[in-house]
């Protein structure tokens, strides 16, 4: 969300955004009926499904830490092969751009 160099110089800021992410998270979570009618209705979706989804998803604000890393590489791999993205992506190459 932000490249490592604007993280280093807003720390304060930073927090404050995660801080209010979290609170988002937290609400979503507390209103899944809420957030699936309006993810239905957007997403031209049926709602009873877009409510079990949401409830099995997970809820908070995390560190990016290698565990994390690597689910993202394992999706990005399937998305590769199953051609829903041109090429492979390197996941930890994007982390160390910023």
């Amino acid at each position: 969300m932000a490249s490592r160099r604007f993280a280093e110089a807003n720390p304060e800021l930073l927090k404050t955004v995660l801080e209010e992410l979290q609170k988002s998270d937290d609400w979503a979570k507390a209103h899944i009926s809420e957030v699936a009618k309006q993810f239905a209705y957007v997403l031209n979706l049926d709602q009873n499904a877009t409510e079990k989804i949401l409830s099995r998803r997970a809820y908070g604000v995390l560190p990016i830490d290698q565990a994390v890393l690597d689910k993202q590489q394992l999706i990005a791999d399937t998305f590769f092969g199953l051609q829903l993205i041109p090429s492979k992506i390197d996941v930890q190459l994007w982390t160390l751009k910023s």
